[in-house]
């Protein structure tokens, strides 16, 4: 390292650039991703387990012969999909939204 202290900065942000990853993303673990996406959009697995649980309940009331109440838990199985799917739309569209560059300025 060399004495000057702004060449220790730039010394030290070249060797940052090329520890550090540029995409955290990419090198969480399972639990990790699981963690992120719990913390940064928790409605999804939310309506993953409405989705599975009322399909259960569905099949349940299928099994002991009650059609109506099966018939009713597979019509909330199709809502929570559909909430699932908005919970999808709302995390990619609002709560992780990356700044748009500012348009060129005519000249």
């Amino acid at each position: 390292m060399s004495s000057n202290p702004v060449e220790q900065k730039r010394e030290q942000a070249q060797m940052d650039s090329i520890t550090k990853p540029s995409n955290p993303e990419t090198t969480m673990s399972r639990s990790e991703k699981l963690t992120y996406v719990l913390i940064h959009n928790p409605l999804i697995p939310i309506g993953c387990v409405m989705t599975v649980g009322s399909f259960l309940i569905s099949g349940y009331h299928l099994r002991r012969g009650n059609e109506l109440k099966a018939n009713r838990f597979m019509k909330y199985r199709v809502l929570s999909q559909g909430f699932t799917l908005a919970a999808v739309a709302f995390g990619v569209l609002f709560m992780n939204p990356k700044p748009k560059p500012a348009p060129p300025k005519p000249y």
